[in-house]
């Protein structure tokens, strides 16, 4: 058995499971992942996170630890909709308004397909305008694309190979330019922004 292939049984029950483990368990997860990659001998304490779909959300909440400096987040899904965990009234935007990521440390992308019925128009403008509003530092990218553009394989005929790899080399320069190399410190803009021509 392919432990790893895709099907709609298995979609379904990720589906299902998504909404049954606690979102506090979701963060423990990612608080010793953390952990762990902080403790082996080759890393330099810089940490990223990646993640399509649940996962992009799950990336998305890995920012809120201050030692992951990067969170590049693929088609995120219950963002918007609060949905994840159990109960689906998750903190995610509420956390985001209260400040946890206005401190400029941690770069945020987010990268979504613009036919994506999952994170429709109406939810993209609602997680672009709460980050803004907290003043996150963040990039929010959408393609011409569905939903898992990326990860489908022709499984269900959203796969686009080319902004795969042009997605894919946007978050390798994120990633290098944030924990491959240490540029200093991150200069947070905050204010109104000076024109200059």
């Amino acid at each position: 058995m392919n432990l790893l292939a895709r099907s709609p049984s298995r979609t379904d029950l990720g589906n299902k499971l998504k909404i049954e483990k606690e979102v506090a368990a979701y963060d423990e997860d990612a608080k010793l992942s953390v952990d762990l990659l902080i403790s082996l001998p080759n890393c330099t304490g810089r940490v990223a996170a990646t993640g399509m779909c649940l996962g992009g959300h799950l990336a998305f909440r890995a920012a809120f630890d201050p030692r992951v400096l990067a969170s590049v987040c693929f088609f995120a899904t219950d963002i918007h909709s609060k949905t994840l965990g159990k109960g689906k009234n998750d903190d995610s935007l509420a956390r985001v308004e209260r400040g946890d990521l206005s401190d400029g440390r941690t770069e945020l992308v987010l990268i979504f397909g613009k036919q994506d019925t999952h994170v429709p128009r109406a939810g993209r403008d609602l997680i672009r305008k709460t980050l803004e509003d907290a003043n996150v530092t963040f990039s929010l990218l959408e393609v011409q694309a569905q939903h898992a553009f990326i990860r489908d394989e022709h499984s269900k005929g959203r796969w686009d190979a080319a902004l795969t790899k042009s997605c894919f080399n946007f978050m390798m320069e994120v990633f290098d330019r944030t924990v491959a190399r240490d540029l200093g410190n991150h200069v947070p803009v905050s204010g109104e922004i000076k024109h200059v021509c």
